[in-house]
């Protein structure tokens, strides 16, 4: 088996010049780093893993760390930060829950980012205190080297329903889901916020359930009361596809008659008639500013804070 020996003396070079060429370094002219990594693979050289670990500190690992519940809807994310994070030569560990929660405090990783409301704040801080960079997305937190790109639902909703407005809705209705979930309370506040603010004082309020079901059931009773509002906004998208099967088998047309809206952009949104406009996170940009927030902080000690918007619109045929 070659050794980095090997490689220096066949290359011509020291040991130190082979190890930063090997490790991407920046003090190494580009012509001597391509001869180097032509070398290594010839002589099929591969770096003692447990060696570099010893030397570096670093074990070359990234945690992204996901809840179980949101992992089939930002698999779009995973693949664009994997992507990045791998092509720069680092192993990616997926976790969550008490296992990526040891992870971290184990530093089994040099750094990580974060969607899992399990692990506490207490470990995160922990971890970065370190010198660990963690890229944070569920939560607010403050703290060194914790990049926060939290949840601001309220906003996201005032600023869509002031839209509406704007282009002459006046007679809205809010689809709530479960009253105890922070998300929903967070888009209604939203919604009431905008509507205060341009002096609507009257809206409807439709409790869901926040499922498909709920949403066509309400949908059959607005027709039966006829009381059919303007604009309903839907805290989730499994209630605003409720709304539009029932309506559509009603024969109320979207969005001519009711024009309707819901959250989340889940991809089947776009495959019901009229196509659904909902608010959404565009995962894959995300996942990109994340895993180069990442890198910056790794590997040239740039700490810089999260620019990307969480969330954007999604405006299709349903308003």
């Amino acid at each position: 088996m070659s050794t980095i020996k090997d490689v220096a003396k066949k290359a011509g070079v020291s040991i130190s010049t082979v190890s930063y060429a090997l490790n991407d370094k920046e003090n190494v002219h580009p012509e001597t780093k391509a001869k180097i990594l032509k070398i290594a693979k010839e002589l099929n050289y591969i770096p003692s893993l447990v060696a570099k670990q010893l030397k570096t500190h670093m074990t070359k690992n990234v945690g992204i760390f996901i809840s179980h519940m949101s992992l089939f809807l930002v698999n779009q994310f995973v693949e664009k930060a994997k992507e990045i994070l791998e092509n720069k030569g680092y192993n990616v560990v997926m976790s969550h829950g008490k296992s990526a929660n040891q992870m971290l405090l184990s530093r089994y990783v040099d750094a990580a980012i974060l969607m899992d409301p399990s692990i506490p704040d207490e470990t995160i801080v922990q971890f970065a205190s370190s010198d660990s960079p963690v890229y944070v997305i569920d939560r607010q937190m403050v703290g060194t080297h914790i990049f926060c790109n939290a949840y601001h639902e309220d906003d996201v909703v005032a600023q869509f329903i002031e839209q509406m407005i704007e282009k002459g809705y006046k007679h809205f209705a809010y689809l709530g889901g479960k009253k105890d979930s922070i998300h929903q309370n967070m888009r209604f506040n939203g919604f009431k916020e905008a509507l205060s603010k341009h002096t609507i004082d009257e809206y409807l309020y439709l409790d869901g359930k926040g499922t498909i079901q709920s949403g066509f059931q309400i949908a059959m009773n607005l027709v039966e009361m006829k009381k059919i509002p303007e604009f309903i906004f839907c805290a989730n998208d499994y209630m605003a596809i409720g709304l539009i099967e029932g309506f559509t088998q009603k024969k109320v047309v979207i969005p001519d008659e009711v024009a309707i809206s819901g959250f989340d952009n889940y991809t089947f949104g776009t495959c019901v008639q009229p196509k659904l406009t909902t608010i959404g996170i565009d995962y894959e940009e995300l996942g990109l500013e994340a895993a180069i927030t990442i890198m910056d902080a790794i590997q040239h000690n740039q700490y810089n804070k999260p620019t990307k918007q969480l969330y954007k619109t999604f405006m299709r045929e349903s308003c």
